[in-house]
């Protein structure tokens, strides 16, 4: 991979803010190669997929098979930017935003990914909204709000149709509190809304392959420092 990128930052006793503009060139990119015939697969798609050896099929992969090539090459560009605002001693508020544009320029023949087009599982735009808040000394809450825009899932299982999804909203939080020098308590809630949406690309016919969010998670802890 090579590539170069660019920014500036600005921080003073109150605010931060930071720009980023890059882009990559990528080689040997991975991407998935589909099948619809057992005709030339290889064997261990065929240990997979077929339901006879002596008539070969793709029969238990419902008639057709994704795997992985690297031949093939990409080009990932963008912008980050992100700030924070000390709006009181006792609270701050913080966010950034990515612009991601990640697609193949060349790829094999036996590809059926489409170049220039946004590769499957990258959102191109996300972003976050928080606030750390300080009522005392001890005490630190926090709260943010996560924004994952629309991403494709698939796009090689129909020619010319690419499946996706919406953009989502997630909304996380946190409390810890310093009870002695010695020991720390906190805890935290993710997915607070138990918001269910796709992290991975998946084939469409192959639903059992697909990874959803973390669900509505809650955790405890104790930190002790010797």
């Amino acid at each position: 991979m090579t590539g170069w990128e660019v920014g500036s930052d600005y921080r003073n006793d109150a605010v931060s803010l930071g720009a980023t503009y890059f882009r990559y060139r990528i080689k040997d990119m991975i991407a998935t190669y589909r099948i619809t015939s057992a005709m030339g697969a290889p064997q261990p798609v065929l240990s997979l997929c077929s339901s006879s050896a002596a008539a070969p099929n793709l029969t238990n992969c419902g008639g057709s098979a994704n795997y992985y090539t690297n031949d093939q090459n990409g080009e990932s560009h963008g912008v980050e930017l992100d700030g924070s605002w000390r709006i009181a001693p006792s609270l701050k508020l913080g966010a950034y935003f990515t612009y991601t544009h990640t697609y193949l320029t060349s790829e094999a023949s036996s590809i059926t990914t489409p170049l220039h087009v946004q590769l499957v599982g990258i959102p191109e735009k996300t972003g976050s909204l928080d606030a750390t808040w300080n009522p005392t000394d001890r005490i630190t809450m926090y709260g943010q709000m996560f924004y994952a825009g629309p991403m494709y899932l698939d796009e090689t299982t129909t020619h010319g149709t690419n499946y996706g999804q919406g953009g989502n909203v997630i909304y996380n939080a946190s409390a810890s509190y310093a009870l002695n020098d010695n020991l720390d308590l906190s805890a935290s809630m993710t997915n607070i809304f138990g918001k269910k949406y796709s992290e991975n690309a998946y084939a469409v016919t192959q639903p059992w392959s697909r990874t959803l969010s973390m669900p509505r998670t809650f955790f405890v802890s104790a930190t002790v420092k010797y």
